[in-house]
């Protein structure tokens, strides 16, 4: 099973890659003292449980992980809005990655790079929603 834990290590992994300048990574629940925080969320969905219909649960192969990605960034808009672009940008074009010993075939953008405003100090937040696809076994 893959977990947003996971997830929240691979996309620290992706920062130091692509150098976005995340200093701190979370899951569940963001540390709003923080700035340039990046926090995974599982995304309650109205997507219906789907199983195969030769073989039920024991034949199914991939599994689907819906999250959100909370990016919260600083009081700069468009330092915020570029960051947050950079990893919309790379998520759209991810396939074939293995994350957890699961191959992941891909990251279905639910959503695009989503301005959400600014938390109570002034530091501007961006979500992206993603709907992962991935091998189970």
């Amino acid at each position: 099973m893959l977990y947003t834990k996971d997830i929240r290590d691979y996309l620290k992994q992706v920062n130091n890659n692509l150098n976005l300048g995340f200093t701190d990574f979370f899951v569940g629940k963001l540390d709003e003292s923080k700035t340039k925080a990046l926090a995974v969320y599982n995304l309650k969905t109205s997507n219906p449980y789907i199983t195969t219909y030769l073989g039920g649960i024991e034949a199914e192969v991939d599994d689907i992980l819906y999250i959100s990605i909370l990016i919260h960034y600083t009081e700069n808009y468009p330092e915020t809005e570029i960051v947050s672009q950079a990893l919309y940008e790379y998520l759209k074009l991810l396939t074939d990655v293995v994350i957890n010993g699961h191959t992941v075939n891909y990251f279905k953008l639910i959503s695009g790079n989503e301005d959400v405003g600014t938390d109570s100090k002034g530091i501007y937040e961006r979500v992206i929603q993603v709907e992962i696809d991935y091998n189970k076994k």
